[in-house]
């Protein structure tokens, strides 16, 4: 302080020898379900056997964030690759993500997200599972469009030849070709 009681600078920084830190970075929510989805499709993967996921409520999970993050490509991509692996011969687990409403979800996902070949090919890969040996399911996708949605997507990705298999394979499910 000088005479006066003013404050005086001294010409040295407070924070001279301190670093400056940038503020830490806020993990999105985006980014924590995903990875969650992530995890469950690993998990699925290495122990579909033992049907641990959809029996602690996974469909239900994967579908919610699908749900919620309709506005994030990643997520409706891992969400459909998630559920496909979780679809793939389990008629429980069909039955199940259809009853949660997951027929809707992936066919939202695969309309909002047309050139995304990632979220086209995994959910036709998806569908081609739901509509394995199951008439309901079958009926539900066409209701919902799905035929429509199926083709968009084999016209959009001709270059992609997981689009067009399972594109293929799933028209061949549900027109029982």
């Amino acid at each position: 302080m000088s005479a006066s009681g003013k404050r005086v600078h001294n010409g040295k920084s407070p924070q001279r020898n301190k670093k400056i830190q940038s503020p830490p970075k806020k993990r999105r929510k985006t980014d924590t379900e995903e990875n969650a989805i992530k995890v469950i499709l690993g998990a699925y993967e290495i122990y579909h056997k033992y049907r641990v996921i959809v029996k602690e409520g996974g469909i239900k999970l994967i579908l919610n964030t699908m749900k919620r993050h309709r506005e994030d490509g990643r997520v409706q991509k891992n969400g459909c690759a998630a559920l496909l692996y979780i679809a793939r011969e389990n008629a429980d687990n069909q039955k199940t993500i259809a009853k949660e409403g997951g027929i809707k979800v992936i066919l939202d996902a695969m309309d909002k997200y047309q050139e995304n070949g990632d979220v086209q090919e995994n959910g036709c890969g998806t569908l081609v599972n739901l509509a394995c040996d199951d008439d309901d399911n079958k009926k539900t996708i066409a209701k919902e469009g799905g035929i429509n949605v199926i083709l968009d997507a084999m016209k959009r990705h001709k270059k992609n030849e997981y689009v067009q298999t399972y594109g293929r394979d799933a028209l061949s499910n549900l027109l029982g070709v």
